[in-house]
């Protein structure tokens, strides 16, 4: 293999720019000016790409260092943020582009349903009339729920299962699976039935809390001293809000702090029942109703106002969704957790208990009301996360997507259809529908070929991958009217100018949509993805790609005139991932291993393993424990898949790719890799990255361009990297 020489060049208009000697390409090739592409897209593509490389870094030393050294520099973690990457920043663009669409007329066009996003909206950023209305709605639902007693309008009366189903939502972010759950005393979602593979169930979570584990379990902590006091400041701060709103003095203040810290000190013991990041995927159990209830409820001193039916709250849950039968099963994460829950509730006073929840409502609502509230909540936010400026009110309202935490998650299948037709063409859909039948193609060969799957193997799991289906950028229903009336019935809002019951509503619905799941098929589910997250995802209880509109943009898809090597690295090689689970989930599915699969498999995950832990600042981040091993096996195998289906079709259209304007130093193969890393370009506060992989199941955007690429030769290749360079390992590892 050809020497990596390194050039820096010294011409004017070209600061920087490394130029590569290789056989074949390079700086003394004559280039083709017509095999150059000059579109404005192309154009920015160059810029984008030509600003985020470090000159500095030898790109088979450290390819990461190389290609997103300068986007790292440039684009720091905002603050009161813990990461800051390509993902979030297409989440700005894209939130940019729904404020556009919510804050327009009305068009005679328009469904029902996007007029009332929009009608949403309009009312969620008017802060002048959430003023007008003062705290008068806060308020009236706290009397709804029972009254509370730190601003004294408590009858003594409380009723745990029910103020539990009444403000089920309002914590509620986004769609309810992963790290989106949230719930107060305990989160809840469902799985529909997958007929011969699973039964439906409920599925229990511990909740999420309001201060931090870390500082909960250490509240005398000398550091952690200026967040409790920030959240003692903030809370007693709301609370002389609302007693002003009322006309009534506090009439012992010192009584007052005394129930605040009551409230924290609950919060602490919730906390010490709650499993830490290191082990909170690891304690699950499986059981019946009937037997949750009598095995961690029964035989017990309770009170009787903190009992819980758990068959009569779940009822309320799912009301006429299902019926909830004492045999249906519970999958339960962390059971210390419940174990230890009913006797926590019992051994305290039932007014902290009421103080806690009713906190827990009103501090999720305080932004939903008046310029007062929303400021003392964004001084919590300074002295407890960094927070420098609020997050403005034009950006939280347009939260109808691009994230599974968003506000207003379920607002996007009302907005898809308008933000297609602006920013997401019919040929962009019908381009990418064609790279996943290219990216199959490339799966299909790649079973053929492989040496550790059996014969009969090869059949079953190429077998699936044929009859796998796809969604791109949207499900068809969401462009008929009628289909969107039905999808948002149940939603019901006030007329304009009641934000606050609107807002509740909204979020209580949106939980009642993913509970409905229970009651029906997993063929009739809608709610997986909001077409407007950011997400590509492979179903495999429907054998089906999803691929939202919101992932279609820059730097993960271009479009269907962009050079290929662009679209084939970027959302190629999220194809390519997905299909790789596909696989993967099939085998573990619809495939018997034979001992010699079995052992061949296993073989595949100690050596991507092993490689992912050879990468520095590993031992930091995974601590002997390899968490993102799937998602990993997904990257390697699917760089692989992606740059055969990427040669596939420059075989098939007997072309030359085009190259970058400012980049012709680089081949278009190159110009792959370097794209597919620079997609996991990001800044990541050091002391958050380990919680972050947990929650999120990936690695680090670092682990992911240096993990598939030093296991790929097809990258070695194209970049020249000698061997044993830290880019060019002997041992690499292969999926296929």
């Amino acid at each position: 293999m050809a020497n990596f020489e390194l050039i820096v060049s010294s011409l004017i208009g070209l600061l920087d720019l490394l130029v590569f000697s290789f056989n074949g390409a390079g700086k003394d090739s004559v280039i083709n000016k017509e095999k150059i592409c000059h579109s404005k897209l192309c154009e920015n593509a160059a810029s984008a790409i030509k600003t985020s490389i470090d000159v500095s870094i030898n790109p088979c030393d450290n390819f990461y260092d190389f290609a997103c050294g300068k986007w790292i520099q440039h684009n720091p973690i905002p603050p009161g943020e813990v990461q800051f990457g390509q993902l979030e920043k297409r989440m700005k663009v894209l939130n940019g582009y729904l404020q556009e669409i919510l804050s327009s007329p009305d068009k005679p066009q328009d469904s029902v349903q996007l007029k009332r996003a929009k009608d949403f909206y309009g009312d969620c950023i008017d802060t002048g009339k959430m003023n007008s209305r003062g705290l008068t709605p806060l308020i009236s639902l706290i009397e709804a729920l029972g009254g509370w007693p730190l601003i004294g309008n408590w009858g003594g009366e409380f009723k745990l299962s029910e103020v539990l189903y009444k403000t089920r939502g309002i914590l509620n972010n986004g769609r309810m699976s992963g790290a989106a759950r949230q719930g107060i005393l305990f989160s809840i979602y469902a799985a529909s039935e997958q007929e011969g593979v699973r039964p439906k169930a409920i599925f229990l979570n511990p909740p999420s809390l309001f201060m931090s584990l870390e500082v909960l379990n250490d509240l005398e902590g000398e550091s952690h001293q200026e967040k409790v006091q920030a959240t003692r400041n903030f809370m007693k701060g709301v609370i002389l809000e609302i007693k002003a709103a009322m006309n009534e003095p506090i009439e012992d203040e010192t009584l007052l702090d005394e129930s605040i810290d009551k409230v924290i000190e609950f919060e602490s013991e919730l906390a010490d029942s709650i499993a830490d990041v290191n082990t909170m995927f690891v304690q699950t159990s499986y059981l019946t109703i009937e037997d949750f209830q009598s095995s961690y409820f029964a035989n017990r001193s309770l009170n009787s106002w903190a009992q819980i039916d758990w068959q009569s709250l779940l009822n309320q849950y799912f009301s006429s969704k299902a019926y909830i039968d004492p045999s249906m099963h519970i999958v339960l994460f962390q059971p210390n957790y419940f174990e230890n829950l009913q006797t926590i509730v019992s051994d305290t006073s039932v007014e902290t208990i009421t103080n806690y929840i009713i906190w827990r409502v009103v501090a999720a609502l305080v932004t939903e009301t008046t310029d007062n509230m929303r400021e003392l909540q964004f001084r919590y936010a300074q002295e407890s996360l960094g927070l420098t400026e609020p997050f403005k009110r034009s950006k939280t309202c347009a939260e109808a997507g691009a994230d599974k935490e968003a506000r207003y998650y379920y607002w996007g299948y009302a907005i898809v259809s308008e933000y297609t037709s602006k920013y997401f063409s019919p040929e962009n859909r019908h381009h990418m529908s064609s790279m996943v039948n290219y990216i199959r193609e490339a799966l299909l060969k790649l079973i053929e070929e492989s040496q550790w799957l059996s014969l009969e193997s090869k059949e079953t799991v190429g077998f699936y991958a044929r009859q796998m289906e796809q969604s791109v950028a949207y499900a068809d229903w969401t462009t008929n009217s009628t289909a969107l009336d039905e999808f948002y019935h149940g939603l019901e809002l006030l007329g304009k100018g009641h934000h606050f019951e609107n807002h509740v509503s909204f979020r209580n619905w949106q939980v009642d949509k993913e509970l409905e799941k229970l009651g029906i098929p997993v063929s009739q589910v809608k709610t997986d993805l909001s077409p407007l997250d950011i997400q590509a995802h492979f179903d495999g209880s429907k054998n089906m790609m999803v691929f939202t509109a919101g992932i279609a943009g820059p730097p993960f898809y271009y479009s269907a005139d962009a050079p290929a090597f662009l679209n084939f690295a970027t959302m190629g090689h999220i194809i390519s991932h997905e299909l790789t689970h596909s696989f993967y989930g099939t085998i573990d599915q619809h495939v018997t291993p034979t001992a010699e699969e079995f052992h061949a498999k296993g073989q595949i995950d100690t050596c991507v393993r092993q490689s992912y832990f050879g990468l520095e600042g590993s031992n930091e981040i995974y601590n002997g424990t390899h968490w993102t091993l799937e998602e990993d096996n997904a990257d390697v195998g699917g760089i692989h898949m992606a740059y055969s289906a990427y040669k596939n079709w420059l075989a098939e259209h007997a072309v030359e790719d085009k190259i970058l304007p400012g980049l012709e130093e680089f081949t278009p193969h190159q110009l792959f890799f370097l794209s597919m890393a620079q997609m996991w370009c990001e800044n990541v506060n050091a002391s958050s990255i380990r919680k972050i992989i947990l929650r999120e199941a990936h690695a680090p955007g670092r682990f992911r361009a240096l993990g598939p690429l030093m296991n790929s030769a097809y990258f070695t290749q194209a970049w020249n990297c000698p061997l044993n360079s830290g880019m060019n390992p002997t041992e690499k590892c292969g999926i296929w």
